[in-house]
């Protein structure tokens, strides 16, 4: 039995991690835009010199967008999954901080739909298209798989987050229970 909590809980850290893959993209997207507009980071050339840490200078000057998107992903996904991970651990929180908790995190989703609606544009044409076609939209145009991908982004990492608990706070149950077979 061991042995397989070992392999179901691989294949949730496997799935979660996928999702968390899957998740990340509209925000590297975001990145990228952002970097673009970086015209001269100071300094870069002579810190490029150092010896020894100059390799890891321009390693992550050279991936600042990765770095930028992943950090925006987690700081937007901390938001949105706090409050959620507060009250699975039964964690005790003033109220006030709990509601301006839930605040930020229904911000959090409004700036991670809108950063979706840009990656995942629902119109086939995009975002002007939308706006051209507004009083007479044909649902022949509406991208159905970019939709499929907005819901995804939205919701999936907080999903399956939910459901990777639950079959965690599962395993540990069973693993105490099987552990001692007399006790309830």
């Amino acid at each position: 039995m061991k042995n397989l909590s070992k392999i179901i809980g691989s294949m949730f850290i496997a799935g979660l991690g996928f999702m968390m893959l899957v998740n990340v993209q509209p925000w590297m997207r975001l990145a990228r835009e952002l970097a673009a507009q970086i015209q001269y980071i100071p300094f870069l050339s002579s810190l490029v010199q150092i010896p020894f840490i100059g390799g890891w200078i321009a390693w992550i000057a050279s991936n600042l967008s990765q770095f930028l998107g992943v950090i925006l992903w987690g700081t937007i996904q901390a938001i949105e999954t706090l409050p959620m991970l507060l009250e699975e651990q039964a964690i005790k929180q003033p109220q006030s901080w709990m509601t301006s908790l839930e605040r930020y995190k229904g911000g959090a989703y409004i700036f991670e739909a809108i950063v979706c609606f840009m990656a995942f544009p629902p119109y086939k044409g995009g975002i002007d298209a939308i706006v051209s076609d507004f009083p007479n939209w044909d649902a022949n145009l509406i991208d159905w798989w970019a939709m499929i991908y907005f819901t995804i982004t939205m919701f999936g990492f907080e999903f399956c987050l939910r459901v990777a608990l639950r079959v965690w706070e599962g395993m540990k149950r069973f693993n105490s229970v099987a552990a001692n077979p007399g006790r309830p």
